[in-house]
């Protein structure tokens, strides 16, 4: 995927950071939804009672991914800090 990210002039910090997020939102939803199965499990409710709990957090975090997503600025300002201040 790198050479891709690169040729369309994406950051591939920033596509990683998106990725992972998003990555995280598939593992918790259904019909997949491993992390909160573990977690019911662990828990010991169902896993049907879990997702209305799990909803106003999924879509928060599906607020933040777009947010990340179309302002690329709030996660790269540190890398770019970073950078700047190299030897």
């Amino acid at each position: 995927m790198a050479p891709l990210i690169a040729h369309l002039g994406y950051d591939p910090v920033h596509f990683g950071i998106v990725t992972i997020m998003l990555l995280v939102v598939g593992s918790v939803t259904p019909p997949v939804g491993v992390l909160a199965m573990v977690a019911c499990r662990i828990a010991g409710i169902r896993y049907g009672a879990s997702l209305g709990m799990l909803s106003p957090y999924i879509v928060a975090w599906i607020g933040v991914i777009l947010l990340i997503a179309y302002v690329p600025d709030l996660v790269l300002w540190l890398p770019r800090l970073m950078q700047q201040a190299g030897p």
